[in-house]
């Protein structure tokens, strides 16, 4: 049916094309019959890196959802990783307990949440023209999403495997406990 080519060969691979994300898509064009031109391919390009993109941009949080979404809230939600059964019982390793510790000890009460609209003095240093309008002396649409609690355990623990081991884990490197709910979305 296809000929010579492979579903695969239909997947946009973004990251080859400048969007700093590995964010893989399937574009579908129509051309109208009385159109002759037709579009050339797209072209390779790199773009920044997602580090080089955000680190200039307001630190803010996830929301919380299923519960009150505020800082103070959300400050202590993250916090109560350290209560857990799985982090106490020995379910983890004692390298991942103190670095788990040390990143909750890092994060701040403070945060905003994001939005339409976030107030900045730094101009971006990359791509300002994507999300920072000078008039308004901000970032445009910084929205963040909602989470449930045992989500964000997940978040943190990824964030800080990764950071500890240079890599991000598998699903066998999370505690059981936050594998209960993912199991269904892993691919094998």
């Amino acid at each position: 049916m296809l000929g010579e080519f492979e579903p695969e060969d239909f997947v946009v691979r973004t990251e080859k094309f400048g969007v700093p994300q590995a964010r893989h898509r399937i574009i579908i064009l129509g051309i109208r019959s009385d159109i002759k031109r037709t579009p050339g391919s797209l072209i390779a390009s790199a773009g920044p890196s997602i580090d080089e993109v955000i680190r200039d941009l307001p630190r803010l949080r996830s929301g919380l959802s299923k519960e009150e979404d505020s800082s103070k809230a959300w400050s202590e939600a993250v916090r109560g990783i350290v209560d857990e059964k799985w982090f106490l019982n020995g379910s983890l390793q004692d390298d991942m307990r103190q670095a788990l510790t040390v990143a909750i000890h890092r994060i701040s009460e403070d945060l905003q949440r994001g939005g339409e609209y976030c107030s900045s003095n730094r101009r971006p240093g990359c791509l300002p023209e994507w999300y920072f309008d000078p008039k308004l002396g901000g970032v445009l649409n910084p929205a963040t999403r909602g989470h449930i609690s045992q989500d964000l355990y997940r978040y943190l623990f990824a964030s800080v495997y990764a950071e500890a081991h240079g890599h991000g884990p598998l699903l066998q490197d999370f505690p059981k406990p936050l594998c209960q709910n993912i199991r269904m979305f892993a691919r094998h």
